[in-house]
């Protein structure tokens, strides 16, 4: 631990050495803290960088994340969990993650091309970002593109991008062999050809529209198709006869097909020192039927020219999916398993508040510009979550064990941002 502050650290001061020797637009920092009543841990660490170059034509974007994880497995009175935690080793997991993270965006007017006496600016931008995440057990790569373009002097924006991603789990020997003389046991979806392995491909159309000089509308319709080893190699479960007893692992469709519609509404008020109002809904459905809607609510006042408070609110609404049960018997054993509650009919309440402090100038020295510092920003968000519907399931697996039927997790965020 005391290794990962001393990296982060220096790798912070670093950028902000460069950062007051050259013109970039910002430098911050964040940290974030989750915590869960399943035993679950989040310690997150993110340094990111900003500038712009060729008078703002070019931008580059770089951040470094790490998380630190830790998860601790439940004890149970019913005497399940010392079985599960010989097959599986997962009494406590520890984890880091590291992510790097990079974009190159470019701002190009070529409307101007083909109207030259044109008096306004309606650019088109294109960003690609390049994303590398590495865990113990789990690597992930991302690159994606993206465009849009203003029009009708910036009061209508259209954009566009797709995604790749390409995921595999490479989990340490001992979970592919623990248990493999057990009637029943699978691994990585029943012997799968892929391994673990997993793509994504996301597409994503939407439209922003000026609706007033206070109004702005957005419509964003998305579709993405996974595909590969959807399960979790981890999740083991134990189904007992009046004979035997029997292992096996989660097994899910290799295949997934989901569709969003998003409507966004920003409204700003004008008082004294400014509000605005953020309203947006989501629908979700997919090919594994599940079927959700999301409102959310998110404003933010402005006390004065340096204090800003934004409360939040999210409702989510889901239905299960066609292969979810509370329970399984050998006589009635599915296709597919899980009694994973992400897939069960649900709905979470998620209260959240953000404080945002702006301090200009200061410390301007004027004999001493080389420690001049950027004006800075300041803000701290906290966040809490109830999910209800999270029945007790008889089958149990080995990492994440939900007995209660209200799942809530918890997660504060702090962060300063260095601005020139």
């Amino acid at each position: 631990m005391l290794k990962q502050i001393s990296f982060l650290c220096t790798a912070y001061l670093s950028l902000l050495s460069i950062a007051l020797c050259s013109d970039i637009d910002h430098v911050s920092y964040k940290f974030q803290y989750f915590d869960d009543n399943n035993d679950v841990n989040v310690i997150t660490n993110t340094t990111a960088i900003s500038k712009g170059f060729l008078d703002e034509h070019l931008r580059v974007n770089l951040s470094y994340l790490v998380d630190g994880i830790t998860g601790a497995s439940r004890n149970d009175d019913r005497g399940f969990l010392d079985t599960l935690d010989g097959i599986t080793a997962a009494s406590e997991t520890k984890e880091r993650r590291h992510e790097v993270k990079g974009s190159l965006t470019f701002m190009f007017d070529w409307l101007r091309l083909f109207n030259k006496e044109k008096d306004t600016e309606d650019p088109m931008f294109i960003t690609v970002t390049g994303i590398n995440s590495q865990e113990t057990d789990y690597t992930s790569r991302t690159i994606s593109g993206a465009v849009s373009q203003d029009l009708f002097q910036r009061n209508t924006t259209f954009g566009l991008s797709y995604t790749k991603s390409f995921d595999k789990y490479d989990p340490a020997p001992r979970f592919e062999t623990a248990v493999i003389d057990q009637p029943g046991y699978t691994y990585f979806g029943n012997g799968a050809e892929d391994r673990g392995r997993r793509e994504t491909d996301r597409l994503t159309l939407s439209v922003t529209q000026g609706i007033t000089l206070t109004t702005l509308a957005s419509v964003i319709g998305g579709y993405t198709f996974d595909r590969g080893y959807l399960a979790r190699p981890y999740y083991v479960y134990r189904i007992e006869t009046d004979t035997d007893t029997n292992f096996y692992h989660e097994h899910l469709p290799s295949e997934r097909r989901s569709m969003t519609l998003t409507g966004q509404l920003r409204q700003y008020i004008p008082t004294e020192h400014g509000t605005s109002i953020h309203l947006d809904y989501r629908l979700y459905f997919d090919s594994w039927d599940l079927l959700s809607h999301t409102i959310s609510l998110k404003g933010y006042y402005r006390f004065d020219e340096r204090f800003i408070v934004s409360p939040s609110y999210r409702f989510y609404m889901q239905n299960s999916a066609f292969f979810y049960k509370d329970t399984y018997t050998e006589e009635d054993l599915p296709t597919y398993l899980t009694t994973d509650f992400k897939y069960r009919e649900c709905m979470t309440h998620t209260m959240g508040l953000k404080l945002i402090y702006e301090v200009k100038d200061f410390f301007k020295p004027d004999d001493a510009p080389i420690l001049t510092l950027f004006p800075i920003n300041i803000d701290i968000a906290a966040n809490y979550m109830i999910r209800t519907g999270t029945n007790d399931a008889e089958i149990i697996h080995s990492h994440y064990n939900y007995w209660s039927d209200r799942y809530r997790n918890f997660w504060i965020q702090a962060g300063v941002t260095f601005a020139y």
